[in-house]
C-alpha cells in the first residue's frame, strides 16, 4: 500500500467536479476602488504611467538564481508556478459528500451555508473572509441514497455556487458562507422538506436551517499572488531604468581612492542625473560600492537618549548606525536568533526615526504575517498617539483577528477596515502593516515617486517651470520584520512604497530599508516544495559578498571551530584594531544576547546554527523555575539541566486515507511528562507546549489530553509551525517518525524518509555523511557549518564549496530551520521524544550533534514508560526537593548520595585520605575539550572519542567545577570546626551554604 497515495473517494462523488454547470457567482462582500480613491486628490493626468503586466510566457526559468537583468521575469515564473501547486494542494482538501447547514435568505436571493472543515485550524486548508469557495450540491432520493449519474433526477443539482466566505472561525474549524442564489426553491428543498396538511394540498413548511450534502472545492485566490505579480513590472522598470544609464556612457566613473567613502565606487553620477535612479538596485543587489567605509575606530560611548533603557550594545549600535545613516545606502540587516530581541530593536528604531531624526516624517513598517504586524502595532501603541499611529488591515480581515486594543488605530467604514481619506491617512507618523497589504499604499497611489509627481506636476501647472523640486520625500524609512519569513516578491512591495522618485533630485534623508530576521528558522510557506520562493530577500541578502565576507560578520566573529574561548568569556562586542581599517562600515547587526532560554537548551541550537555564538543572557528566575520537578536526569554532584532525551523505540503508524504519521506511545508519554508537570504547579498549564511535525500526530494528542484519563485543560498542543516567535516554560517534541513501521513493512526505511523530505513533513533533515576527521576543527565545523571548503561544513559532503557566510547548505534546509525552530521555543525545561538510534543514523549532523549533546551530559532516559521518580510520588513537594539533594552534613563526613541518573561521562568519587573530589579534576581537562572516556547510558561498552563541547557547555560545567569546589572546600571547613569544638563555626558555615 503506498501511505502517500490520496485518500479513496468514490468515483461518484469525484466525476461530480468535472462535471459542466451553471455558475452563479457571489459578488465580493469587501473590496476598495483604488482608482476612486485617489482621484479626489490625485489628477490622474499628474501621475506615472503603470508599466504593463508581465505576460506568463516572459517567464524564463534562470539557472541560478535571479539578476539584475532577469528578475522580474525569474520570480514571476515561479509566482505562477506557486499558483498551480497551491491549486494541486487546494483540491487535496476538497470535501466530499460534505454536510452543510443552510439557512435561506426572506427574501429568497442567497443563503447563508455552515460547513466545518477539518484542518481550519491548521491553516490547511487556508481561507480568509470574502474568499472564494466552490459549492456543489448534490441530490439524494427519498431513501436517503445517491442517485446513480443514469437516473433522474441528476446526482446534481447542475449549480456550482461561487460563495464567499463571510467569516472564519479557526479554533472551531467552521466557515460562514454567504451564497448567491442558493434558494429553497432552487435547492429542491422543498421536495424532502417536512409538511403539514393544511386546507387543501400540502403545503411544505421552510426550516429556519436546513441539512444538505454538498462537494465543496478550495479553487485558489487570486488576490494572494496579485500584489507580488503587480509589484514586479515596476521593479523591472526601476532595474532596467539603472542598468541603462550605468552601461549608456552618460554618466562618468567616479574614482575612489583609499580612506576615502566609498559611497559611489562602481556607480554613475553626474550633476543631470539622480542617484535615485539606483535605489532600487542597491537595495536588491548592493555590493561593496554601496557601503561607506570606516576610517576610525568609533566610540564606544552613544549619546543618543533610547525610548527602551534596556537594550543591549548590539541593539543600541543596530539603531545608532541606522538614525545615523552612517553605513551607506544599501539595506541594513539585523540577524536576530530566537530570543534576542529584533523586534524590540525595530520598535525603538521606529520611535527613533519619527521623533529624533530630520526630515524623517512618515515610515512604514511591515511584517509577512498579520499577527506579527499586530505584535509591532501593540508595543508602538503606549508611545504614540492614535493620531500618529495607522494600524492598516485590508477590507477582507475579520475583525474577530485583531485584538480589541488596537481596534481604534485602525480605520473601520461600513462594518469593515478600510482606508481612511488620502489627507487623513497622509498624516500618520507611523503606518503599520503586512508586506502584503503594503500593496493597498501602492494602488492608492501613496507612494513617494507617485506623490513627488503629483506634487512637482501641480507645482508646474500652477508656478510654470521656476519651481524647485522638494527634496524631502514623504516615506523616510521602510521596516520589515520577520522578514525571513516572507517571499522575496512579497518582502519587495513595501520597498516600492518609499522607492525615492528617479528623476527626482537626491533626498536630504535618502530612504532607509531596515530588515530584522533570522534565516535559520522557518522558511516562507509554499505549496511547491522545491522553489526560489522558499528563500527569503533577507537570505538571499545576507549571502551577498557585501554582509558575508565583511569582518564582522558572524562565521568570522566566532572563535575558531575546536578552539572556543574560555568559559565565562563574551564574544561581543567584536574588537576591532586600527591594523582592520579602513573597512566598510557594516551594513548589519548580529545580535547574540538571547533573553529567553536556560544555557542547556541554547547550547546545542548555538552551535548548530549560529556558529556558536550566541549568550544565555536570560533571567535565571525564569529559565531556572522547572528545576526542582524530579523528572529530570540527575548528573553527576547533584547538579541539573533542565533538558531530556527520553528514547522511545515505539513505532510510527498512519490512518487509512490520511497524509501523515502518529505514534501513540510518543503521545502518551508527552502527556504523562505534561501532567507531571503540571501537577507539580511550577507553571501554568498554558505554558506547557507540546509539538509535532505532523498533524496526526497533534490530532491524537489533543484528543487524548480531554480525555478522562489525563483532563489535561489549557495546554498549548499543535504542529511546531505553529509556534514560531512564541516560547513557552516548556516544550515537550514528539519526533513522532521511527524505523519500526518501515522495518515492519518489509521497506526500506530511506524511501519513507525521502519521501517525508520532499514533502517537507517531519524534523529530520535529509541524511548527510559525518566526517571521518579526527581534528576538533573538522569535528566542530560539521556542527557549525563553517563552509572554508576545506573539510566537511554542515552540508556533510567533504570538500563541497559554498559561499561563506550563507546559511550551510543543507538539502531539504527548511526541515533543518524547522528543527530549530522546535528547540528554540522553550525558557526553562526541554523534553525530546525518539528512537535515537533511527535519528542517529538517518542524521549524524543535526541529530546526531543533540544526541551526542545529551549523552555526554547524562541527559538521556531509556524504556517505553516514565522515570521511576515520577511513578513514585513523594509525600510532599518539600519531601521531593529533600530527595534531590545531599545534605551538608553528608558532605562534611566526607560521603554522598548515589545518583539514581549519574553522568554519562563518570561517577563521582572521592579520596578516602585527602577528601577531595577526584571529578573536579577531570572535568576541568574536559572543559578544555579533551579527550575522555564517553560512556553510555545504559550499561554499553565505552568507545574512545575526541568530545568537542559547545561554548555554552564549557560555561556550565566552569559553573559547576566552581561550585563543587566552594562546596568541596566548605565541607572541609565544616568538619574541620566540627573536629576542634567550633560548632559555632560549623553553623555559620552551613547556614551560608544554605543560604
Amino acid at each position: 500500500m503506498n501511505v502517500y497515495a490520496r485518500p479513496f473517494v468514490s468515483e461518484t462523488f469525484s466525476a461530480i467536479n468535472k462535471e459542466y454547470g451553471s455558475e452563479i457567482f457571489t459578488a465580493p462582500l469587501r473590496g476598495i476602488d483604488f482608482d476612486r480613491y485617489s482621484s479626489p486628490y490625485l489628477a490622474p493626468r499628474l501621475l506615472p504611467a503603470r508599466p504593463p503586466e508581465l505576460p506568463r510566457s516572459l517567464g524564463v526559468r534562470a539557472p541560478i538564481g535571479p539578476s539584475q537583468n532577469d528578475y522580474a521575469n525569474f520570480f514571476a515564473h515561479f509566482i505562477h508556478e506557486e499558483v498551480d501547486h497551491q491549486a494541486a494542494e487546494n483540491f487535496s482538501y476538497w470535501l466530499p459528500c460534505h454536510s452543510g447547514s443552510v439557512q435561506f435568505d426572506v427574501d429568497e436571493t442567497g443563503a447563508t451555508v455552515t460547513l466545518t472543515v477539518p484542518g481550519l485550524r491548521e491553516n490547511t486548508p487556508y481561507v480568509e473572509e470574502d474568499d472564494v469557495v466552490e459549492l456543489r450540491q448534490l441530490r439524494f432520493t427519498a431513501s436517503g441514497a445517491l442517485p446513480l449519474p443514469a437516473m433522474t433526477p441528476q446526482t446534481w443539482t447542475g449549480y456550482i455556487y461561487k460563495a464567499r466566505v463571510a467569516s472564519v472561525m479557526r479554533a472551531r474549524e467552521t466557515l460562514v458562507l454567504r451564497v448567491t442564489g442558493l434558494t429553497y426553491q432552487s435547492s429542491d428543498a422543498w421536495f424532502s422538506a417536512p409538511y403539514v396538511q393544511r386546507t387543501g394540498n400540502p403545503t411544505p413548511i421552510t426550516p429556519p436551517t436546513y441539512s444538505m450534502q454538498f462537494n465543496v472545492l478550495f479553487p485558489v485566490q487570486p488576490g494572494r499572488y496579485a500584489p507580488m505579480l503587480l509589484a514586479l513590472p515596476e521593479i523591472k522598470a526601476s532595474l532596467d531604468g539603472a542598468s541603462k544609464a550605468t552601461y549608456s556612457g552618460q554618466m562618468l566613473q567616479m574614482p575612489v581612492t583609499v580612506g576615502e567613502p566609498l559611497q559611489g565606487q562602481g556607480k554613475k553620477a553626474s550633476s543631470n542625473m539622480s542617484a535615485n535612479l539606483y535605489w532600487m538596485q542597491s537595495m536588491l543587489f548592493p555590493t561593496e560600492a554601496d557601503c561607506d567605509s570606516q576610517n576610525n575606530i568609533d566610540s564606544a560611548y552613544l549619546a543618543r537618549y533610547f525610548f527602551d533603557q534596556a537594550l543591549n550594545e548590539q541593539q543600541r549600535i543596530a539603531v545608532e548606525n541606522i538614525c545615523s545613516q552612517n553605513y551607506g545606502v544599501l539595506p541594513y540587516l539585523i540577524s536576530g536568533p530566537p530570543g534576542t530581541g529584533k523586534t524590540k530593536t525595530i520598535i525603538e528604531t521606529a520611535l527613533q526615526l519619527v521623533k529624533n531624526v530630520d526630515n524623517v516624517n512618515h515610515i512604514l513598517i511591515c511584517a509577512p504575517s498579520e499577527p506579527a504586524a499586530d505584535t509591532l502595532a501593540d508595543r508602538l501603541r503606549p508611545h504614540l498617539q492614535q493620531s500618529e499611529l495607522f494600524r492598516l488591515n485590508r477590507p477582507s480581515r475579520g475583525f474577530g483577528e485583531v485584538a480589541s486594543a488596537l481596534l481604534p488605530y485602525c480605520h473601520v467604514q461600513n462594518d469593515t477596515f478600510a482606508l481612511p481619506e488620502m489627507p487623513r491617512l497622509l498624516k500618520y507618523k507611523v503606518v503599520v502593516t503586512s508586506c502584503r497589504d503594503a500593496s493597498m499604499l501602492v494602488a492608492g497611489r501613496m507612494t513617494n515617486a507617485d506623490l513627488f509627481a503629483a506634487e512637482t506636476g501641480l507645482k508646474y501647472l500652477i508656478h510654470g517651470e521656476d519651481q524647485k523640486p522638494t527634496d524631502v520625500l514623504h516615506w523616510g524609512a521602510v521596516l520589515i520584520d520577520e522578514a525571513a519569513q516572507a517571499m522575496e516578491p512579497e518582502a519587495s512591495i513595501p520597498l516600492l512604497v518609499a522607492r525615492p522618485p528617479a528623476n527626482g533630485p537626491t533626498p536630504t534623508f535618502t530612504p532607509v530599508v531596515v530588515m530584522a530576521g533570522d534565516e535559520n528558522q522557518l522558511t516562507p510557506r509554499t505549496s511547491c516544495p522545491v522553489t526560489p520562493l522558499k528563500r527569503s530577500l533577507f537570505a538571499r541578502l545576507f549571502s551577498r559578498p557585501v554582509y558575508a565576507n565583511h569582518p564582522l560578520s558572524r562565521r568570522l566573529v566566532a572563535s575558531t571551530p575546536g578552539e572556543a574561548p574560555p568559559p565565562g568569556s563574551s564574544l561581543t562586542p567584536p574588537v576591532l584594531s586600527p591594523y582592520q581599517l579602513p573597512m566598510l562600515r557594516p551594513p548589519f547587526t548580529n545580535l547574540v544576547q538571547n533573553y529567553r532560554s536556560h544555557p542547556a537548551i541554547l547550547a546545542v541550537p548555538s552551535s548548530l546554527f549560529y556558529y556558536d555564538t550566541l549568550e544565555a543572557s536570560a533571567d535565571p528566575s525564569q529559565t531556572t523555575k522547572l528545576i526542582s520537578w524530579p523528572g529530570w536526569p540527575r548528573r553527576a554532584r547533584g547538579n541539573v539541566w533542565p533538558i531530556l532525551f527520553h528514547d522511545n523505540k515505539s513505532p510510527d503508524e498512519q490512518e487509512v486515507g490520511s497524509l501523515g504519521w502518529y505514534n501513540l506511545a510518543e503521545a502518551s508519554l508527552a502527556l504523562q511528562y505534561a501532567s507531571s508537570i503540571a501537577q507539580t504547579k511550577l507553571t501554568a498549564n498554558k505554558e506547557i507546549c507540546i509539538m509535532s511535525p505532523f498533524k496526526d500526530q497533534v490530532k491524537r494528542i489533543r484528543n487524548m489530553a480531554r480525555s478522562n484519563r489525563y483532563h489535561l485543560g489549557n495546554l498549548n498542543i499543535g504542529p511546531t509551525e505553529a509556534f514560531q516567535g512564541l516560547e513557552f516554560d516548556i516544550v515537550i517534541l514528539c519526533v513522532t517518525r521511527s524505523k519500526n513501521r518501515a522495518s515492519a513493512q518489509g521497506s526500506k526505511p530511506r524511501q519513507f524518509l525521502e519521501m517525508d523530505q520532499a514533502l517537507g513533513w517531519g524534523v529530520i533533515p535529509p541524511s548527510q555523511p559525518r566526517p571521518a576527521s579526527s581534528s576538533s576543527a573538522s569535528a566542530l565545523g560539521a556542527v557549525t557549518g563553517n563552509g572554508n571548503g576545506n573539510g566537511t561544513g554542515l552540508s556533510g559532503v567533504p570538500g563541497q564549496q559554498h559561499h561563506p557566510g550563507q546559511s550551510p547548505p543543507i538539502q531539504g534546509q527548511g526541515i533543518s530551520n524547522k528543527l530549530n525552530v522546535a528547540l528554540t521555543r522553550a525558557r526553562a525545561g526541554l523534553v525530546i521524544i525518539g528512537d535515537i538510534d533511527f535519528l542517529r543514523e538517518e542524521d549524524p549532523v543535526c541529530w546526531g550533534t543533540i544526541i551526542e549533546f545529551y549523552e555526554r551530559n547524562g541527559c538521556i532516559i531509556r524504556g517505553s514508560t516514565l522515570p521511576s521518580v515520577l511513578t513514585a510520588r513523594p509525600a510532599s513537594r518539600n519531601a521531593n526537593r529533600q530527595v534531590r539533594t545531599n545534605s551538608w552534613a553528608d558532605v562534611a563526613k566526607g560521603t554522598s548520595r548515589k545518583d539514581s541518573a549519574p553522568d554519562t561521562n563518570t561517577h563521582e568519587r572521592n579520596n578516602s585520605e585527602t577528601g577531595k573530589p577526584v571529578l573536579a579534576a577531570q572535568f576541568e581537562r574536559q572543559a578544555r575539550g579533551s579527550h575522555h572516556q564517553a560512556q553510555q547510558h545504559g550499561g554499553e561498552n565505552p568507545t574512545r572519542k575526541l568530545v568537542v563541547r559547545t561554548r555554552l557547555e564549557q560555561q556550565m560545567l566552569a559553573d559547576e567545577i566552581q561550585s563543587h569546589r566552594e562546596r568541596a572546600a566548605a565541607a572541609a571547613s565544616i568538619a574541620s570546626a566540627a573536629i576542634i569544638g567550633d560548632r559555632g563555626g560549623a553553623a555559620l558555615t552551613l547556614g551560608m551554604l544554605q543560604s
